[in-house]
């Protein structure tokens, strides 16, 4: 009886043994999954960034109303350029391997935005509104805080990304709008003080729109590197097979 007491006891040790080293393998094999994933997102939105020039230049804009009772007239904006994408970084990502869940948190600290206009239009047909100058547009602390899926089907992309976009301060200087200082004056006070809470407020408005951007926009970076996915996936699996 004693010996079939010790011979169980020894049985239940290997076991438990078996089972923990069995953990240990999948846990290391997990940390080894989410560090590649992980480190491949980073790597995509490093060289999404890296691909951009700074100050990134955007095209001119042209808009030209059709004559109505509504509106008529025309505006241009040129000289557009976007300074600061180049401090664009993702300190924090976490792909939960169990349900391939995605977090992510992007950062910049501060953006300028540059341009010229030139405007005038006829507001039903009574008021005028017209001007032109030079005016700058400046970001502090932005941040999108991503959320999602990553799916393996057809090589790695994410999916069903939610994008939810903070700023923290905002300090608009426009000029030259129906030739009086005060009136810009007085709307670049109200811009400053509301459009960081006007961003919030219309939080599930701008996610509807920068969501399907930023997802379109990744998947296009990480579509060149699922050899390397693939490759990557294919040597944890091998190694594991050999461990046990």
């Amino acid at each position: 009886e004693k010996n079939m007491k010790n011979s169980s006891i020894f049985i239940f040790a290997a076991l438990l043994g078996f089972v923990c080293a069995s953990i240990d393998r999948r846990l290391e094999e997990d940390k080894k999954l989410r560090d590649i994933f992980s480190d491949m997102l980073n790597n995509t939105i490093n060289d999404i960034v890296q691909s951009m020039s700074d100050p990134l230049k955007i095209k001119d804009i042209s808009i030209k109303f059709k004559d109505s009772e509504l509106l008529s007239g025309g505006a241009n904006v040129t000289k557009v350029s976007l300074l600061g994408i180049s401090s664009l970084v993702a300190p924090f990502i976490k792909v939960d391997i169990l349900g391939l869940k995605l977090s992510m948190e992007i950062l910049l600290p501060d953006i300028l935005l540059a341009f010229d206009y030139w405007l005038d239009i006829l507001i039903a047909d009574v008021l005028p509104f017209y001007g032109s100058g030079t005016n700058t547009v400046t970001l502090d602390n932005i941040s999108l805080n991503v959320t999602g899926r990553v799916n393996m089907t057809g090589g790695m992309h994410v999916q069903n990304l939610t994008v939810v976009l903070q700023i923290e301060k905002a300090n608009f200087n426009l000029n030259g709008l129906i030739d009086n200082p005060e009136f810009n004056s007085l709307l670049n006070t109200i811009l400053n003080d509301n459009f960081c809470d006007f961003i919030r407020d219309s939080s599930e408005l701008i996610s509807s729109l920068l969501s399907s951007i930023v997802e379109n926009v990744i998947n296009s970076a990480l579509k060149p590197k699922n050899d390397l996915i693939e490759t990557s996936l294919k040597n944890i699996a091998l190694a594991d097979r050999r461990l046990r």
